[in-house]
């Protein structure tokens, strides 16, 4: 007795109602049954070296054992898996295209808003470095103002990721729908491209010149 096989490859979702296998040599199937072989039959052969390299030494082996059988359809294991899953391969990739296309717009969105934001403020920066704030403090407030909206979001976004991958199961293979370290590094890689999307402004309100910015209005 062994456990489910995936026999219509790795991606396959239409035979999972098929639980149970049997196995047994081919040579001893009851005769009724050799009908099922019409269409020919798969065999696996294991090898230390290329696969492809013996497929001539395979050959003979068979011709000299059934002069008419006929060996078509030989494939790598590696190119059966990977087929297995080419259509869910293909999703993942253009979902992974537009979400690097979301993530680029929401960096240059923050980076513009926090821009903004700075820009109306350089006159409260001008006052609180003439009155003894180093470059440091200035960062630590832009960066604070600016990183909480960006990890209420992220949280928030983490939230409605844990329901909405229920949707998309069917195509993940090899992760589960809530994976605990996938949403653990995409919620570092959103939190660290805020980070860097503020830390720009940041920098620039950094060098401001009191002077320069107490004349400002």
């Amino acid at each position: 007795m062994v456990g489910h096989v995936e026999h219509w490859g790795l991606g396959a979702r239409g035979h999972e109602s098929l639980q149970v296998q049997l196995y047994m040599p081919v040579w001893q199937l009851p005769d009724k049954f050799w009908s099922l072989f019409a269409n020919g039959a798969g065999y696996v052969v294991r090898t230390s070296n290329a696969p492809l390299g013996i497929l001539n030494s395979i050959r003979q082996a068979v011709g000299s054992a059934d002069n008419s059988a006929a060996i078509y359809g030989v494939s790598p294991m590696r190119d059966i898996v990977a087929n297995s899953i080419s259509t869910q391969r293909l999703t993942m990739l253009l979902l992974g295209v537009f979400a690097a296309l979301a993530l680029t717009l929401s960096a240059v969105g923050i980076y513009g808003v926090i821009s903004y934001l700075t820009g109306q403020r350089t006159h409260e920066i001008g006052v609180r470095m003439a009155l003894g704030a180093s470059t440091k403090d200035v960062l630590r407030m832009v960066l604070a103002a600016a990183c909480a909206p960006a990890l209420i979001g992220v949280g928030f976004g983490i939230a409605a990721a844990i329901g909405l991958t229920r949707l998309i199961a069917q195509l993940i293979y090899g992760v589960g729908a809530t994976d605990p370290i996938t949403f653990a590094a995409v919620a570092a890689l959103l939190t660290g491209v805020a980070l860097l999307a503020c830390y720009i402004p940041a920098r620039r309100a950094m060098r401001v010149d009191p002077i320069i910015a107490l004349r400002y209005e």
